[in-house]
């Protein structure tokens, strides 16, 4: 039983900060500037 809570908190965080970090990384990459947001889309289209 020990092993399921476990298993689903680790879930829980990991579906928290996912969702944490699609809301705030536009954000983010606007406030890094055009070369980062360059970088980061030729990574992305590789």
């Amino acid at each position: 039983m020990d092993f399921l809570i476990v298993i689903g908190a680790g879930l829980a965080s990991y579906l928290f900060g996912a969702i944490w970090y699609m809301s705030l990384a536009s954000r983010w990459m606007e406030a890094a500037g055009p070369a980062q947001y360059r970088v980061w889309e030729s990574a992305c289209s590789s």
